[in-house]
């Protein structure tokens, strides 16, 4: 049995979950508890990243199935792994504080062991990316984990559940932007300002603020303070809905197929994304695998 299997399987059943049944839910629990005995007899570095990932993956099973005990357990043992083996691969991932705003955990913040568990995730992200508001970046990272949990992992599929959470992280966005602008990565480091931006792409019915927030990251840009794709996706993102044309190729029309919205100025594309350290256009359609 190999990573990618054990991996792979791991996923199958967190994507499978939206349409199985609590039995069948427990079911799935067991199957991967048994999965993690039998990887617990051999060191850490036969699977890398498996004995963590396979704990995240039950600790969410038991989430959906409101066992709060087993799945802030499950939690914690994710980063037991970690450090002991803090050179495992799946690391970085558990300690996302993104997983702190999962939907499939919002009725367990209030116990011990979720205490100790946010502690931990929140000093590890500390010492990691030094941010100069680490408040700010852990609130944002919850409400990115919220955004993409409801989307990815939510059981029962429920539109009107997504619609909330994205209006309730709209509604937080607007005032953090308005407040104090858009964070930057030296106010709450890469990921968080990463995640802010994902809140963005998503007020689409608000391209006022979009703009509002393009000019921001512009300014953010010439100091190196924002990842520079995040400025080419918004951007497009933008002309797409004004235009209906890009400017930096980031924006599919049918990604299935392949087909991008059109190109302004076609022929001058690659340098615009050299200029912003991104891989040429045919390098980028290669890396989403449709081209």
């Amino acid at each position: 049995m190999n990573r990618l299997y054990i991996i792979g399987l791991c996923l199958l059943f967190a994507m499978a979950a939206p349409a199985q049944s609590e039995t069948e839910y427990e079911k799935i629990a067991l199957k991967k508890e048994k999965l993690l005995k039998s990887l617990d007899r051999n060191p850490v570095e036969v699977y890398p990243g498996a004995h963590s990932h396979v704990s995240i993956s039950i600790a969410l099973t038991y989430g959906i199935l409101g066992s709060g005990d087993s799945a802030i357990y499950y939690l914690n043992h994710a980063l037991d792994v970690c450090d002991i083996y803090p050179n495992d691969e799946a690391c970085p991932e558990n300690y996302n504080p993104n997983i702190l705003g999962f939907y499939q955990l919002r009725n367990y913040t209030k116990s011990s062991g979720w205490k100790k568990f946010e502690d931990r995730v929140t000093t590890h992200y500390k010492n990691t990316y030094n941010p100069t508001n680490l408040s700010l970046a852990i609130k944002i990272l919850k409400a990115g984990g919220a955004d993409q949990s409801v989307r990815l992992f939510q059981m029962p599929a429920d539109k009107n559940i997504i619609n909330k959470t994205d209006s309730a992280n709209l509604l937080f966005i607007k005032t953090v932007i308005v407040k104090q602008g858009f964070p930057g990565i030296t106010q709450v480091g890469k990921p968080a300002s990463d995640a802010a931006f994902l809140l963005v792409q998503h007020a689409d019915n608000d391209i006022a603020f979009q703009k509002t927030v393009l000019k921001q990251m512009e300014k953010l840009l010439t100091t190196k303070d924002i990842t520079p794709s995040n400025y080419a996706y918004l951007y497009d993102r933008i002309m797409v809905k004004e235009q209906g044309k890009q400017y930096y190729g980031t924006q599919f029309r049918n990604m299935s197929k392949g087909e991008l919205f059109p190109i302004n100025d076609k022929g001058n594309v690659d340098e615009r994304r050299r200029k912003l350290g991104l891989s040429t256009l045919a390098e980028y359609l290669k890396s989403t695998g449709t081209f």
